[in-house]
């Protein structure tokens, strides 16, 4: 992990927690609980690259 990575997953952590929690999905609150905040960012940019790969 990179520290832009480490530095962004800490700005948007507590919002994607607290929807992840609100989504009640109980896959994704078990996510919230295992995943550190810090790899959030990795883990958006992975989803992002992904979405626009299959818009291809």
């Amino acid at each position: 992990m990179t520290e832009d990575e480490v530095q962004r997953g800490e700005e948007i952590g507590e919002n994607v927690q607290k929807r992840l929690l609100r989504s009640g999905d109980n896959l994704l609150i078990k996510l919230a609980h295992t995943l550190p905040k810090e790899s959030y960012a990795r883990l958006a940019q992975i989803f992002s690259d992904t979405h626009k790969n299959t818009d291809e």
